[in-house]
């Protein structure tokens, strides 16, 4: 037990701090900013050492997205405060579009490298990639790409033998579908 907990500490923190960022996601708390920025420090080196590089890479991005979110929810706070819906047509045509986009260009890039789940890699993190972005401005959907990001992930982190990581991205996956309804009630 003790050279398991040795082992697997740095996965052990990232996803504790992982499950705090969530909840302070679902109550779309100002805490979720902190929480996720020393999550996303561990997931960087967890995942580079275990072939998911673009994973790694989203953590780097979510870094400074963090920094960027919360000076933004910061501002925002302070002027209104409210979660928004996507309602035009053409914004869920730009979310599916840079999903697709990000997810070929990601595809090739990862091809190159000795990565053997380039692929689903490439997917959770376009998916992930845009949700950022939307969480940032505070837009309800971002649940729904997230839901598809966590689903996809059980399986592939688990798959790697990530299974505290596969775990976190369990819980992710039924949160992420209560906190879209949360989200959606809150929105109104």
């Amino acid at each position: 037990m003790t050279e398991f907990l040795q082992t697997h500490w740095i996965e052990m923190a990232g996803t504790i701090f992982g499950l705090i960022y969530l909840y302070f996601e679902y109550r779309a708390s100002m805490l979720m900013w902190p929480s996720g920025l020393l999550m996303a420090t561990f997931y960087v080196y967890i995942f580079s050492i275990s072939g998911f590089y673009s994973g790694a890479a989203i953590n780097v991005y979510y870094i400074v997205m963090g920094i960027y979110g919360w000076l933004v929810w910061h501002k925002k706070t302070q002027e209104s405060g409210t979660l928004r819906n996507m309602r035009n047509p053409v914004h869920y045509a730009l979310v599916v579009a840079s999903v697709a986009i990000l997810w070929g260009a990601l595809s090739l890039i990862l091809k190159q490298t000795d990565s053997t789940v380039f692929i689903v890699d490439a997917l959770i993190t376009s998916l992930s990639l845009v949700a950022m972005w939307m969480l940032t401005q505070r837009y309800v959907q971002q649940w729904i790409l997230l839901i598809v990001a966590n689903v996809i992930s059980v399986f592939a982190y688990a798959s790697a033998q990530l299974y505290f990581t596969g775990f976190m991205y369990t819980v992710y996956a039924v949160a992420s579908i209560a906190a879209y309804f949360h989200w959606k009630k809150m929105a109104e």
